[in-house]
């Protein structure tokens, strides 16, 4: 009997994660039921898979040698942003900005290998160190990058052939190499004890630069796929490796099993992530469901005590595999039920999302934060697109949408010239879901208060000028006029502003820029040489107020006497403030993102209510700044 049921759990141990998978692809087929079949939404996992691919492989091939690296999320993340900045600042072709990512991937596996070979201490401490300065230094570089657009350009060309690339690569290491064959035998240190222990750390840090490459091939087909760095705000990368290892499991992890684990693993991962997404789950969720899937792996891992066991221990070893597939069943069933209206609205509509530019920090993240919420409704056919502040282009892009039968249209105009055409797509049943400014046809505007927002960076401002600068301290304002909304915006920043400071500060300047981002840096810079006495910087949005709190930084002057104020409440603004930079404050914009899918869901069945809704204005300092961080993640 013993026998048999010690049989029975090598077998259970060795298709453990194509069960896990399984399950997984199930739960996925069931809240994608409407379309889950469709070529398109197969078509976009596979190519989703392809790009992880890499990544998977790499925390896999280290698991085979026993070691594990927790900051792969972080190392995509950075060079993702790497990536992005290379193209942002430089606009270098994409197999240029390919061989630089991998080379400063090679970076990050080169001060990896001295650092371990000074150390001599398991992977797994070393790269929790590697963690906080990546994410550091990624944090850092997406200051300056924008979103570059959201050309699918090589969707569906490249990744296959860096498919074939990682396999060919990881095969001959593993195979061909010597390094790679004893790396792949796991705890080396163990087996081989007249192994020199000089060799020992060559081989396991030598697996590194492998794994670096691996890491540097996803960080680069994320951003060519997508054209964006909005990755490095995902949450659920931090636990990248808690949920790949839980999904593909330890036991019996072998060379000639690598690659068809890998790839269903990458597949599982990216489905499971489309499922925290769809049934809402927030960061609390997804530590859960990672710290449950890795236990369950390390409990796989576990060896037994003898070779033949009693069945008794049997059982109690299914109980213990039970208990994470229990709780997660639970987790997403009280989920579904919660949301259950919400799952029964998948649909195919073809929702085209218009705006003025995604080149700056508030406009991106808006967009992906709608994009978020409308395939948490259910639409899933979406496409993003910029008219980069001109409306000959917008105009294009309106009569494209009725040519190509959109069912539903978000759009951010900048003001009315558009609006002839934005009648004729009404008149063609497009729903015309419009935000910020009002224009004389739209099905449902989503309204903010663009004085009220104003006046808030004015007061928050004051209040912290009165507490910390003494009188006649120099300060300025930066604002455009870009538009009817930031006209208002700037205007009642600099009116309310002047008025708070009359005869107490001096404002020594009242800039107005023309709006696109690329005059920033160098204007406050130069500004900051014309005055070098100025204490504080009011910005009519978080780009502007942040291209000023790194000009403040580059001269030297990021100091406890100086402060600078934005408005958005973008992340980028809100790690300043919470850090406790020189970024002092912003205006948290309310969710326009989810009032703008809600409106967008509400026009599908009908539901509208009115022709408007107006978003909330909340001043955001350090005081209060991690309240709307927990709301972004969430």
């Amino acid at each position: 009997m013993g026998e048999i049921m010690d049989k029975n759990i090598k077998i259970f141990d060795r298709i453990y994660p194509y069960m896990i998978s399984g399950m997984i692809f199930f739960i996925f087929g069931i809240l994608h039921m409407n379309n889950c079949f469709q070529r398109e939404i197969i078509s976009l996992y596979i190519s989703q898979a392809l790009i992880w691919f890499p990544a998977v492989l790499g925390i896999l091939l280290l698991a085979l040698g026993n070691e594990f690296y927790v900051a792969v999320g972080e190392q995509i993340a950075f060079g993702v942003c790497v990536a992005g900045w290379l193209k942002c600042q430089w606009n270098l072709p994409l197999l240029l900005i390919f061989t630089i990512v991998l080379i400063s991937m090679a970076g990050i596996a080169l001060l990896f290998d001295h650092v371990y070979k000074a150390c001599r201490i398991r992977f797994i401490w070393i790269s929790i160190v590697f963690q906080f300065i990546l994410a550091e230094i990624a944090t850092t570089l997406k200051i300056y990058i924008r979103s570059t657009g959201r050309e699918n350009g090589l969707t569906g060309r490249l990744e296959p052939l860096f498919l074939l690339l990682c396999i060919v690569i990881v095969y001959l290491y593993l195979n061909k190499t010597f390094s790679g064959r004893y790396f792949s035998m796991g705890q080396i240190e163990e087996k081989y004890g007249d192994f020199h222990p000089e060799m020992i750390t060559k081989v396991k840090a030598g697996a590194m630069y492998i794994v670096s490459a691996l890491i540097g091939l996803t960080a680069f087909l994320y951003f060519s796929c997508s054209g964006s760095t909005s990755l490095v705000q995902g949450g659920y990368l931090n636990y990248t490796i808690l949920q790949v290892l839980g999904i593909c499991g330890l036991y019996r992890l072998s060379k000639k099993n690598l690659f068809l684990r890998a790839a269903v693993g990458s597949l599982a991962f990216v489905m499971l992530h489309a499922i925290e997404q769809k049934l809402g789950f927030g960061s609390r969720e997804n530590i859960i469901i990672s710290g449950f899937l890795f236990l369950y792996a390390m409990l796989q891992r576990r060896p037994l005590k003898s070779e033949k066991i009693s069945v008794g221990q049997t059982i109690r070893k299914y109980m213990f595999f039970s208990v994470p597939f229990i709780v997660l069943t639970c987790i997403f069933v009280f989920r579904y039920m919660e949301n259950k209206e919400m799952m029964m609205t998948a649909t195919d509509q073809k929702v085209k999302i218009i705006m003025p530019t995604l080149s700056m920090d508030y406009e991106a993240s808006l967009a992906d934060y709608l994009q978020d919420y409308l395939q948490r409704y259910g639409f899933y056919n979406i496409e993003c697109v910029s008219y980069e502040q001109d409306m000959l282009t917008c105009k294009e892009i309106l009569e494209n949408c009725i040519v190509e039968g959109m069912d539903i249209v978000c759009m951010y105009p900048l003001d009315d010239s558009a609006a002839e055409i934005q009648k004729k797509v009404m008149e063609a049943g497009i729903g015309l879901i419009t935000i910020g400014t009002e224009t004389s046809n739209y099905d449902y505007l989503v309204r903010m208060d663009y004085k009220k927002a104003g006046q808030f960076i004015a007061e928050t401002s004051y209040s912290w000028i009165k507490r910390n600068l003494p009188e006649n301290s120099q300060i300025a304002t930066v604002g455009t006029h870009i538009n009817d909304n930031m006209t208002e915006l700037t205007d009642a920043m600099n009116a309310r502003l002047k008025e708070l400071t009359e005869n107490e500060y001096e404002i020594v300047e009242t800039a107005i820029l023309d709006g696109t981002g690329q005059d920033a840096s160098g204007y406050l810079e130069s500004l900051l040489v014309r005055y070098p006495e100025l204490k504080m910087v009011a910005a009519y949005n978080d780009s502007y107020a942040l291209s000023a709190v790194e000009a403040f930084r580059i001269m030297g002057k990021d100091k406890e006497d100086t402060g600078v104020f934005g408005c958005g409440g973008t992340s980028q603004a809100l790690e300043k403030i919470a850090e406790g930079s020189i970024m002092r404050g912003t205006v948290f914009l309310g969710d326009e993102a989810r009032k703008w899918a809600d409106a967008v869901y509400a026009w599908k069945n009908n539901s509208l209510d009115g022709k408007t809704g107006k978003t909330f204005h909340i001043p955001v300092t350090v005081t209060n700044v991690y309240n709307y961080q927990k709301e972004q993640e969430e």
